[in-house]
């Protein structure tokens, strides 16, 4: 059972992950224009069979918007997500804040800025588990003609450093 707490808990954090580079997109101007308010419900049904209940509430700001998720398991318990999002137009930089807490009550947070750069942007990001463990990931990703290469750069909890860097070639190029 505790497992499947902590999975869930990670799995917050991956969302927080997965969804960075579209907001990034959005708050550099190259996808949408601002975000809206919103209200969402609904259930999800895990393949354990156990009902997770999501509620969703997001706030557009000036400069970006305040997202609050709260999910209540079967007992009542409840793990929450709080995002913040502030794009910076004239420093070119888009920060996206997120805390929040297991079913355990335990703590999770991270924190990402994306640059604008002259050919593409760059990213630093932290990010505490539930444990108290820390990730730290920095990438770059840069276009040059038709070539766009990505090397990213991830310390985990323990200390250890692993970089990986791919090129991939845009056919029909710029």
């Amino acid at each position: 059972m505790n497992f499947t707490k902590s999975a869930l808990a990670f799995a917050l954090i991956a969302t927080a992950f997965t969804a960075t580079p579209v907001l990034a997109r959005e708050g550099m101007g190259l996808h949408m224009s601002e975000r809206h308010n919103l209200h969402i419900e609904g259930t999800h049904e895990r393949r354990n069979g156990n009902i997770i209940r999501r509620q969703t509430d997001q706030q557009a700001t000036d400069k970006g918007f305040k997202r609050e998720t709260v999910l209540t398991n079967a007992k009542g318990e409840t793990a929450t997500r709080n995002v913040e999002v502030v794009n910076d137009k004239e420093a070119g930089t888009h920060t996206r804040t997120m805390t929040g807490t297991t079913f355990e009550g335990k703590p999770i947070s991270g924190q990402s800025v994306t640059t604008k750069t002259d050919t593409g942007f760059t990213r630093e990001g932290t990010f505490t588990g539930p444990n108290g463990q820390t990730r730290t990931r920095e990438m770059e990703v840069s276009t040059e003609s038709n070539t766009v290469t990505k090397t990213s750069t991830t310390t985990n909890p323990n200390g250890k450093t692993e970089t990986h860097t791919s090129t991939h070639v845009i056919q029909g190029g710029k």
